[in-house]
């Protein structure tokens, strides 16, 4: 099978480039910053609901809950998530000439498949299984009871678990652990990606795409009458999604002087949209709770990021301060590193705080010591029940599906490097 390697002649440009074409399906480019920026991410979850179960029930001073806003929003990290598999998606489909996925659709869903199931069904059933324990350990009238009732462990909501349809129905999303909700929704995204706009994007290009995308997410709840409505679905992370594949088209077509990857100055847009749009959306306007309106504009923000991100590593020369002290933060080894485990944290975080705030509550800790303990005991553990989840279960899989793929490593170099490459 041909593979790239290390050569020291140079090889005509267009030999090169149209080797890469055809085997352009099986590319694998690594952007270590897409690594650290879902690690972030899937951090601020576990940190969010460790915060939020810790002060559960707990008296806090205006000033405290003043403090603790800026980590309440755990949706932000869900519409982050969606940006980037829209990106990671559409990236290796940008890279074919005819915009195919890697083994068609039976290998495309083959490979989401040893990607999100195996870890999902052993997080739900440590979940299921927590919740039978805690029954019979604890009493109901704590925060742990609170959280069993809303496991709602009936046969219905188990068997839509199993077939990921648990957001088919309001009284099935939220059950058995709290995270789960994203998993199927963004599962059905990966149909509604296969299946419906990815043949729209070879036909009519990427705006008409992302425009559809938009238009179905957002318009279920700005179009349609109010008890006709899915909110429970979160629709609009489709908006967000079609986001993530925009971005990707953009960095493919981005090596040119006009093109927008380099013509737009991104993180300029970013910062404004930050410290501009998102206070004065959320908090002047006061739609911070209006996830319809708030979710698909962070969904942007994180899309602007990216962009901003790849234009930094793709054009180094023309150097921007912030965003190079974010892409520094972003591949930071720490944060590439939490983003290995990013998916198992986000899993099983909720049912390992949830018993840590069930222990801490019985040693009646003064409040000042409470705290600082019962966030630093909760986030420890869930990070390291994650990588337990992940070393065991989730990086196997995830070793199948890259022995599949059989992809060569490509790495981004900035826009002056000379390639040379030769293939046998």
């Amino acid at each position: 099978m041909p593979y790239i390697q290390e050569a020291k002649v140079p090889v005509p440009k267009l030999a090169v480039e149209s080797t890469l074409t055809r085997r352009a399906s099986t590319s694998n480019i690594k952007l270590p910053f897409i690594d650290g920026l879902r690690g972030l991410a899937a951090l601020y979850v576990a940190l969010a609901h460790t915060i939020g179960l810790a002060t559960f029930g707990r008296p806090l001073s205006a000033q405290a809950r003043l403090l603790l806003s800026p980590v309440q929003w755990g949706p932000d990290a869900v519409a982050i998530f969606m940006a980037l598999s829209g990106f990671c998606l559409m990236w290796p489909v940008v890279q074919t000439e005819g915009a195919t996925l890697a083994g068609g659709l039976p290998g495309f869903f083959r490979k989401r498949c040893l990607r999100i199931l195996p870890a999902y069904y052993a997080a739900c059933l440590v979940s299921i299984g927590s919740v039978m324990l805690g029954a019979k350990l604890h009493d109901r009238h704590g925060t742990l009871g609170h959280i069993l009732a809303n496991a709602h462990l009936t046969p219905a909501v188990m068997i839509s678990h199993l077939f990921l349809v648990h957001d088919l129905r309001p009284d099935w999303i939220y059950t058995i652990a709290l995270p789960m909700w994203s998993i199927a929704i963004e599962w059905h995204i990966y149909l509604i990606f296969a299946l419906a706009l990815l043949p729209l994007y070879r036909r009519a290009g990427i705006a008409a795409t992302a425009a559809l995308a938009i238009f179905v997410g957002s318009g279920v709840h700005f179009l349609l009458p109010s008890h006709y409505r899915v909110d429970w679905m979160h629709p609009y992370m489709l908006d967000i999604f079609g986001m993530g594949m925009a971005a990707a088209v953009i960095c493919k077509a981005g090596s040119g002087e006009d093109s927008l990857l380099r013509r737009v100055r991104w993180q300029n847009i970013f910062w404004g949209m930050v410290f501009g749009v998102y206070i004065l959306l959320g908090w002047c306007l006061h739609k911070r709770t209006d996830y319809s309106v708030m979710e698909p504009f962070v969904g942007l923000c994180a899309t602007v990021l990216i962009l901003a991100c790849f234009q930094q590593k793709r054009f180094p020369t023309e150097s921007n301060r912030s965003i190079r002290s974010i892409l520094g933060l972003l591949e930071s080894k720490w944060a590439v590193a939490v983003g290995a485990f990013s998916y198992s944290l986000y899993l099983i975080h909720w049912v390992v705080i949830a018993h840590v705030k069930e222990v801490m509550d019985r040693v009646h800790l003064p409040l000042p010591v409470y705290y600082p303990v019962a966030v630093t005991l909760g986030l420890g553990l869930a990070l390291a029940a994650a990588y337990v989840l992940h070393v065991v279960i989730e990086r196997p899989f995830l070793r199948v599906k890259e022995r599949r793929a059989m992809s060569p490593k490509l790495e981004l170099r900035p826009a002056s490097a000379q390639t040379t490459a030769t293939i046998s």
